[in-house]
């Protein structure tokens, strides 16, 4: 109960912080009334489209002159009383939270700028199934490579919250993920090729929730670490003069995902000294690190990873060759450690070490594909971010549809952002899963 209070306060202060705001740059063409005690008249021509635990008003703003705003007045299923608000610019305003799918009545106030409230007008209305529900109603749970994958769509890019449960070994387990986009996912890692139970459920800001949905005897598909001892690096001049690259991005006006093409010459590569790698080695750090199975460590302060040095503009490449032919899953990818500045750890999520990067994959070192575009996210929780840095930040490749890539054998390692935005950036080891080729 306190927790409703605290949100409906809060969402008060926003509102009139955003009204009054506006005001402010409106103040010469309505300047504020003063002692005024005339309330406005009521809103008119109200009409009601319902959505998904909700919905939206259409009415007419009474023709007061100070009339600054209409909310709607209504009870949420727990008993708490809540307010949504639109100014005097807009003649509609949308409502949400409620959980059930039955009749509500819907207080309309016309507000003007001394605080005078019209007369209601109630209106009552009837929302389609809750918001929740209609979330829960797309949720996939799929196999994933030693995980699962939660998918979901929200229509309405609601705030919303994902739980997940599942027992592994002799403990339960529960993952919770909130999200507002309109297409989201949810990895689960760190399981064993076994049948898993999951039940899911979705609650929002409101604190409505589903019932449990279960989804029986799912089974994360099988991949395995593979062995970095055939890797070496593709220096410029065991690379062609000309390279083709695929790859597909959406369509801004469509959403669609287009196909994309490109030939490239090596003079027009971006990178160092326009290249098509950056420099193999500067001061400590050199490529090879970057695939040695040891992890940089600001404690031992040993120093292991690569060092590109300036690379003049993003993106910078490195291209590996893995020595024959594989197919992969997922992959980790390591930061540096070390913080020359403390002599000891630290600079994870710092200045030179990756931020937004992408994997290519090539059969033939001439056509090239790429396989994944991913960012680095550090956790709010310090502690958090410290444990996934550690552990390294694991991608699945085909994050929606979990899949093996096509069968290659060279990959380029594209970095278009480093978390100072400097010049020169470092890395600390990257880890392949996935299949071996015979």
């Amino acid at each position: 109960m306190k927790k409703h209070k605290l949100y409906r306060i809060t969402l008060g202060l926003s509102i009139w912080a955003l009204i009054f705001g506006v005001w402010s740059c409106e103040d010469d063409e309505k300047p504020v009334l003063g002692g005024d005690i005339t309330p406005p008249a009521k809103v008119t021509n109200v009409s009601f489209k319902a959505d998904n635990g909700g919905g939206t008003f259409y009415f007419e703003v009474p023709a007061d002159e100070d009339v600054l705003m209409v909310k709607a007045v209504y009870t949420l299923d727990s008993g708490v009383e809540i307010f949504k608000a639109s100014s005097f610019y807009s003649d509609s305003l949308r409502i949400d939270g409620l959980g059930t799918e039955k009749e509500y009545a819907i207080n309309l106030i016309a507000v003007d700028r001394s605080g005078n409230e019209s007369a209601p007008h109630v209106e009552k209305v009837t929302p389609l199934a809750p918001f929740t529900d209609a979330v829960l109603g797309t949720v996939e749970v799929l196999p994933s490579f030693a995980g699962v994958l939660l998918k979901w769509e929200n229509r309405l890019e609601q705030t919303m919250t994902i739980s997940a449960e599942f027992t592994f070994g002799d403990r339960k387990v529960k993952k919770l993920y909130t999200s507002n986009r309109e297409k989201d996912y949810l990895q689960i890692q760190g399981l064993e090729s076994v049948p898993y139970d999951f039940s899911i459920k979705v609650t929002d800001i409101y604190e409505n929730q589903t019932d449990n949905r279960d989804f029986k005897a799912i089974v994360p598909m099988q991949d395995q670490k593979l062995d970095k001892s055939q890797f070496s690096f593709l220096s410029d001049d065991l690379m062609p003069e000309e390279v083709h690259e695929s790859w597909e991005e959406i369509d801004e006006e469509t959403g669609e995902l287009v196909a994309m093409t490109r030939a490239v010459k090596k003079e027009e590569k971006d990178g160092y000294d326009g290249g098509w790698s950056a420099k193999p080695r500067n001061l400590e750090g050199r490529i090879e690190k970057f695939w040695d199975d040891i992890i940089d460590d600001g404690n031992l302060r040993n120093q292991n990873y690569f060092n590109t040095g300036g690379v003049g503009s993003m993106p910078f490449s490195y291209y590996i060759d893995l020595g024959r032919e594989v197919r992969i899953s997922r992959f980790r990818i390591w930061q540096r450690d070390w913080d020359w500045r403390t002599d000891g750890p630290g600079y994870y999520y710092t200045t030179e070490n990756i931020e937004t990067f992408e994997i290519w994959i090539s059969s033939d070192k001439v056509n090239w594909e790429r396989a994944r575009r991913a960012t680095i996210v550090e956790p709010s929780d310090p502690i958090l971010a410290r444990n996934e840095a550690v552990a390294g930040h694991h991608f699945v490749v085909y994050e929606d549809e979990p899949s093996f890539t096509k069968v290659f054998r060279y990959l380029e390692l594209r970095v278009h952002k480093n978390f100072g935005n400097t010049s020169g950036t470092t890395g600390s080891e990257i880890t392949l899963y996935g299949e071996e080729v015979n």
